[in-house]
Parts: C-alpha cells; structure tokens; sequence
C-alpha cells in the first residue's frame, strides 16, 4: 500500500526534526538525497531524486520554516535546504515530554531513536504528535480557545 502524502509528510519531518535536534545548534544543509529511503520514485541516478520526491522533500522543509518550526536558508533545485536549524519553538516542542508520560524521554529524544532504529510507524506517530503540540502552544500564546 501506497503511504498518503500526510503519512510520508509526517515521517519526513520525524527524521528531518530528529537530524536537527541531535546537531542542535549548528545549523544543517538538508540534501533530500539523504532522505531517499522514504521516497518510492525510482532515483534518476546517483546523487538525484525524481524531481516529485525533491520537491516533496523541500516542500516538507520549507513549510516546517514557515510554520516556525525551523529556520532555513536558500533552496536549490535538486530539493536540498541550506543552513537549517531548530527554532526556539521547534526546540521547545521537541524538548516536552509526550502527554502520556510524566517523565522518560522528550519527544526529541523519541524521534532520534525512531529514526535510528528505522521505525517509520513510530516516528510519523511522534511528530504528529510534536507537530500537535506546536500548534496547541501557538494557540495559547495567542490566547485562541483551544
């Protein structure tokens, strides 16, 4: 079965959060060829996507900027994003600890070891999560009923 594009969305920025988190502060040049292993277009050849996985790969990255998670620079046309790094909001959010836990690891440290160990389930479960978080800390900062 095919992933949806939120099911793929939600693994990539689990790893793409995760990568940033553990090199937290020092920002990042986030190649998508990096990330292929999610991707299921065939690579075009060594060192290039197909175009569509480049483009979801920097979409997912541009949007985690324009939603504060992250802080970005320029973007090419292969779908690498330069100088990436956690935002104090992408860093507050990965540094909670999940809402069932009182204590254990912070969501940051879930989606580092999801990523290692290859737990794609796991990791799109916990940045949803992290991504719910983001967007319920936004609304009480501005004060919007939740």
């Amino acid at each position: 079965m095919t992933a949806s594009n939120i099911e793929r969305f939600d693994v990539l920025t689990g790893r793409v959060l995760a990568e940033l988190y553990q090199h937290f502060p020092v920002d990042l040049d986030l190649e998508a060829w990096s990330y292929r292993d999610l991707f299921t277009g065939a690579p075009m050849e060594e060192g290039w996507l197909a175009k569509e996985d480049g483009v979801f790969f920097q979409s997912t990255v541009l949007w985690l900027g324009s939603a504060g998670y992250i802080e970005h620079g320029s973007a090419a046309n292969n779908g690498d994003v330069y100088r990436c790094v956690l935002t104090a909001k992408g860093l507050e959010v990965l540094k909670a600890f999940p809402a069932s836990l009182q204590a254990g690891p912070t969501l940051g440290d879930k989606l580092v070891d999801a990523s290692k160990g290859g737990a794609k389930e796991v990791l799109r479960g916990v940045a949803s999560e992290a991504l719910s978080l983001g967007a319920r800390m936004l609304t009480a900062q501005l004060g919007l009923p939740g």
